[in-house]
């Protein structure tokens, strides 16, 4: 016998509606206007949404810890068991995604900002402006440097940026890149590299980074002697494939103290806030090239892990 739950009491509708999956209370809302109306009332907390549109499809998912989102509304079939509500766009998936952005602002209530997820192929179609966007993460093999800072000025203010494919192109003094405070690039190439000359951020990471030990020498010369980084918190940079870095170059080009566990911690626990990045922790208590430097305007104090092929440099607070 069906539940005729618009027929009960709304502390009742409420202890239903909260027990719920997220995909079920987004499907009621569809039923009808009073069912959209109890949906709306009840206040339903989401912790954030993810608007995702790959290179194939496109969904919208709630990330329900640091690691997973769940998908709530795909537009196209997946193999997946997982329920969700499958819609055919026939074509017209750009309309559909807006009003479903419109639908799902009004009946969840989202405790953060949303994530936005794009391949490549996606940034010269004709997309949705999406609301409330403040992470974006872009996936792919190749992208040019404007097609990128177009995307960036549609949705300036960013809280981070992840971008996988490797950027072509130059950084110009107006670049709204330069801008943002938190970005990863998985394939730096020069463009990531020009990226870290200029960054005034507070964390950065680099992958498949062509760089040398001056290059690194450079950076931390700049910060000790506050000529640059200022608002720096965490480095990390991973060489490019069968490049390797001499630590005992880097640490030898400056004055160093040794690890002391009167002065800081053993360990450097960080939350980057870069989007799709976990925190996570780094031990600096050991290591023949893991030493502390010193900013002589303020005595703040970072640390370096120097590795062949990977440099770690934080700041303590």
């Amino acid at each position: 016998m069906p539940l005729k739950i618009l027929s009960l009491p709304f502390l009742v509708q409420e202890k239903v509606l909260k027990s719920m999956e997220y995909v079920d209370i987004f499907m009621m809302s569809l039923c009808s206007k009073r069912a959209k109306n109890c949906v709306i009332r009840v206040e339903v907390q989401i912790p954030k949404l993810w608007f995702i549109m790959s290179a194939k499809r496109s969904r919208v998912g709630i990330q329900v810890d640091e690691r997973r989102v769940w998908s709530l509304v795909e537009l196209e079939d997946c193999s997946r068991s997982r329920a969700y509500c499958l819609i055919n766009h026939l074509g017209d998936g750009r309309r559909i995604i807006k009003a479903l952005q419109e639908q799902l602002q009004v009946i969840f209530r989202s405790k953060e900002p949303h994530s936005l997820k794009l391949h490549v192929s996606k940034l010269n179609e004709n997309l949705p402006v999406f609301e409330n966007i403040k992470d974006i993460l872009v996936t792919g093999k190749k992208l040019e440097s404007d097609v990128l800072e177009r995307l960036l000025g549609t949705y300036p203010g960013l809280n981070s940026l992840a971008v996988d494919p490797l950027v072509n192109g130059n950084i110009l003094e107006t670049s709204h890149i330069l801008r943002i405070e938190r970005m990863s690039f998985l394939d730096c190439g020069p463009y990531g590299l020009e990226i870290l000359r200029r960054f005034t951020g507070r964390n950065l990471e680099l992958i498949d980074a062509p760089i040398r030990e001056n290059d690194i020498v450079d950076i931390i010369r700049k910060w000790i002697a506050n000529e640059a980084y200022q608002n720096l918190e965490t480095l990390i940079i991973h060489t490019k494939d069968r490049v390797k870095i001499n630590p005992q170059l880097i640490v030898n080009s400056f004055p160093t103290e040794r690890y002391n566990p009167a002065v800081r911690p053993p360990t450097f626990h960080y939350d980057s806030k870069i989007i799709d990045r976990y925190p996570d922790a780094m031990n600096f208590a050991s290591g023949d090239f893991c030493r502390d430097v010193i900013r002589g305007i303020d005595g703040k104090r970072a640390s370096i892990n120097c590795l062949t092929e990977s440099v770690f440099f934080v700041v303590w607070n």
